[in-house]
């Protein structure tokens, strides 16, 4: 009775294939009889050895909706549920084509078995990660055949990280890395532990060793041999392996508000596997130089309702009255897993304690409806009650805001960086008013000879320069900004920043970013030893600037916007090297600007919404409007005059 219920079950679940099977057409996987033998050896060594082996790559063909694609597959996976099955096509598979798929646009991805997948686990972690605006990956469940069997298998296609992934994520031309846990070294220990040849102890001494910066492996490495992926592998290893040796701060080397959301995330999800060495991926930003969370490989929901009690410090427990440590989820050794520095550290505790006490409701019940009207593409039972568990912990949450039972005032302080507050207070340049949570130049006219750098200490401070200040930047000096920031200059008396050589301005996360009649002059920069690609960049922020004038930039962009809303109004760019104003992922308007004398592209929008009206152009050497990467630009009462090849292109 119970096999005809699953069997009724199996038949009678809602599969869906999304837009990719839309015509429910399989996937032809077609192999030459020599290649699959090939795999069905390596698949008889995982399961000879009880160790997933990844085979040696073998030639096949690809075919989606009859248009064939040349590529190499091989088996993937090191658990059990990627190899032991009696049907090799249950396996998992990893496919490189040589050109990008015509319809899901690219070229990597791997085929998973539902159990191997954990059936609609998948689904759901996406739909968290979209609702809190991270990066994911593309799934879908899809029907797929091959050339040796009339059987269908239903397999998860699920897209493998790189090029691809950063740029559909809007993410820059950073590069992604993981800890190589199953290099040479840490293989032959799993190979050994599961034949009983070492203890289970002695496996985990090798898999926790390799943790180390300089075991670390990057996707797409080839695509990284040039100078500025030179510089970026070198920085990235250098701030987590002084991250691991306790040297720098997490919050130096890890970005704040997305590795919160990712331990919420985890939270919720009741267990900490896609956090786990041999799991996470980083992905390392060249543009405010931190790392980002890339979790993979999701397990099923755990139900925490048990496990907690009804009060904060949730998700942490009561080590003394002043000390906490994170929860310890299964089998999550807390004490030698790579996140231990960050776990420990007071910023974090306060930081990850804090978002989740002040947790909009609303945007909580919102996320409880789109997983309450997600349809399961399986029973539900085969995820373990993913879906449920998620609910239960989604209300959990709720509950325990809406009861307002916090202890964190009590027990937990949030230590300043001091070294970082002192280093900035007693800059002499600058006069800090903590009470007021305001900061002001010391004089009009200054001199900067080093860095001067805010930690997210001071995102709600207001920095404000008063109007006829001059500012005079030494050679290969710095400004980040992370507070709100207020320069406001007249007709008669703006601000004006100057640069002797190789200078930087730059706009981290700031709330509000106001600027009014602010020149900056004689801005160039070194390429071969900087990540960004302006002098002068806005990240993440929002910006209302007037009355501003860019001249005699030598640099890839005079100013680069990023991730950012912006109002640009009655402001002039005059002489850059190269691109005059590069817009990424942004949203705003521009109007009443003129722009004159740019190397390269005068305007160069990427993935960008934007309105712009009454625009000058004069002198572009290559394109003097270039539109590209799904942005939607409206224009009105545009004058390009002497564009170098084309006036306006609209790329892709």
């Amino acid at each position: 009775l119970c096999i005809l219920i699953l069997f009724t079950c199996l038949l009678s679940f809602n599969f869906n294939t999304d837009a990719f099977s839309q015509n429910n057409e399989a996937l032809l996987l077609k192999f030459k009889a020599k290649s699959l033998a090939t795999l069905k050896y390596f698949q008889e060594q995982s399961i000879r050895t009880k160790t997933g082996i990844s085979s040696k790559e073998v030639d096949f063909i690809f075919n989606n909706h009859g248009n064939n694609y040349k590529g190499k597959i091989s088996l993937d996976g090191i658990g059990s549920e990627h190899y032991l099955w009696n049907n090799i096509f249950n396996s998992t598979f990893k496919i490189k084509l040589k050109e990008k798929n015509k319809e899901f646009k690219y070229n990597e991805f791997r085929l998973l078995d539902p159990k191997a997948a954990y059936y609609d686990v998948p689904y759901l972690y996406n739909i968290i990660l979209d609702h809190f605006n991270l990066p994911k990956k593309k799934i879908f469940y899809t029907k797929v055949k091959n050339n040796f069997s009339t059987k269908e298998n239903i397999k998860l296609l699920e897209e493998s990280l790189g090029r691809n992934f950063i740029n559909k994520n809007f993410l820059r031309e950073g590069l992604i890395f993981k800890f190589d846990i199953y290099n040479e070294v840490g293989f032959k220990a799993l190979l050994e532990s599961q034949q009983n040849k070492i203890s289970d102890e002695e496996y985990m001494n090798v898999y926790y060793s390799n943790i180390k910066s300089s075991n670390i492996n990057i996707f797409d490495e080839k695509k990284y041999d040039n100078q500025k992926g030179d510089l970026q592998k070198k920085y990235a290893s250098k701030i987590m392996n002084e991250y691991l040796a306790g040297i720098k701060k997490p919050f130096e080397v890890f970005d704040i508000e997305t590795t919160i959301k990712y331990f919420f995330i985890n939270l919720l999800w009741g267990n900490f596997h896609t956090l786990e060495a041999h799991n996470i991926r980083f992905y390392f930003n060249p543009i405010n130089q931190k790392l980002y969370f890339i979790p993979t490989d999701p397990k099923y929901v755990v139900n925490f309702n048990n496990d907690y009690s009804d009060k904060f410090p949730l998700p942490f427990t009561s080590i003394d009255q002043n000390k906490y440590e994170l929860f310890n989820y299964i089998t999550f050794d807390i004490e030698r897993q790579w996140t231990k520095n960050l776990t420990n550290d007071n910023h974090f505790q306060y930081y990850l304690l804090n978002f989740i006490k002040n947790l909009d409701e609303n945007n909580l019940y919102m996320l409880l409806e789109k997983i309450s009207n997600y349809s399961n593409k399986f029973p539900n039972t085969f995820s373990r009650n993913s879906k449920k568990n998620l609910i239960d912990n989604i209300n959990y949450i709720l509950r325990l805001i809406k009861s307002k039972n916090f202890e964190i005032e009590k027990k937990l302080f949030y230590e300043r960086n001091e070294d970082l507050i002192d280093k900035i207070s007693n800059n002499k340049n600058l006069i800090i008013d903590f009470d007021k949570k305001l900061i002001k130049l010391s004089k009009k006219n200054i001199t900067l000879i080093d860095d001067i750098f805010f930690d997210d200490f001071f995102h709600d401070f207001y920095f404000i320069i008063d109007k006829g200040s001059n500012i005079s930047m030494k050679e290969n000096s710095k400004i980040f900004f992370t507070s709100n920031v207020i320069f406001e200059g007249t007709k008669n008396e703006p601000i004006n920043f100057f640069c002797e050589n190789n200078c930087e301005v730059n706009f981290f996360y700031n709330k509000k970013v106001k600027l009014n009649y602010v020149n900056f002059t004689n801005f160039n920069q070194n390429s071969q030893n900087s990540f960004r690609t302006s002098p002068l960049t806005f990240f993440n922020s929002n910006l209302q600037i007037s009355n501003l004038n860019l001249m005699n930039f030598k640099a890839e962009d005079q100013i680069n916007i990023i991730d950012s809303k912006f109002s640009i109004d009655k402001s002039n760019f005059i002489n850059s090297l190269s691109d005059m104003i590069d817009i990424d992922n942004g949203e705003g308007e521009i109007k009443n600007i003129t722009v004159e004398n740019c190397g390269n592209d005068c305007l160069d929008f990427s993935s960008t919404k934007a309105k712009l009206e009454n625009i000058y152009i004069l002198n572009s050497k290559d394109k003097g409007i270039s539109v590209g990467e799904n942005s939607n630009i409206k224009l009105k009462n545009i004058e390009l005059t002497n564009c170098g090849q084309i006036c306006l292109a609209s790329k892709d």
